[in-house]
């Protein structure tokens, strides 16, 4: 392995470790905080989950050439569907009577002053994904945002 190589999984340990010590992600995980309030944040995450199918989509069809731009397609290819089972998993949600009743539409929610945050991070990876031409770069953009979503995902899991 390079030097390089290394380096950059331990940005990736330590930054693994900072977003499951992060204070959303030890409230998510609190076996104090309500399991309905904590699957209310689902809707917001919306925008991320949509926004991360369109990145996919451009890897697939803009991934470039080579093995290395093959391996970014072929990792593009294999999240490229998931943002369906979040809908399906929204839909049931809504439908349990699971989710705490908000203003507005799931949809209408992606659109508030409150997630801009999530919009702007999602136009951030957008274009952090079409400016790098390297495929190793689009492949380290890539681990990082599935490091993102693991930490949500991990403490979640008890819900």
């Amino acid at each position: 392995m390079t030097d390089t190589t290394e380096r950059i999984r331990a940005i990736r340990v330590r930054g693994r470790r900072e977003l499951a010590d992060h204070r959303l992600s030890v409230l998510l995980a609190s076996e104090a905080l309500p399991w309905q309030l904590k699957l209310s944040c689902f809707p917001w995450l919306g925008f991320w989950v949509l926004g991360f199918a369109d990145a996919m989509a451009y890897l697939i069809h803009d991934a470039g050439e080579g093995q290395a731009a093959e391996a970014v397609r072929t990792h593009a290819l294999e999240d490229a569907e998931h943002w369906r089972w979040f809908l399906q998993d929204l839909e049931q949600l809504q439908e349990a009577g699971v989710l705490l009743q908000e203003k507005g539409t799931s949809l209408g929610i992606q659109w508030t002053p409150a997630a801009r945050p999530v919009r702007a991070m999602v136009y951030e990876v957008m274009s952090a994904l079409r400016g790098a031409r390297l495929a190793t770069v689009r492949m380290v953009i890539l681990e990082v945002c599935e490091d993102g979503y693991a930490a949500f995902s991990d403490a979640m899991t008890p819900v």
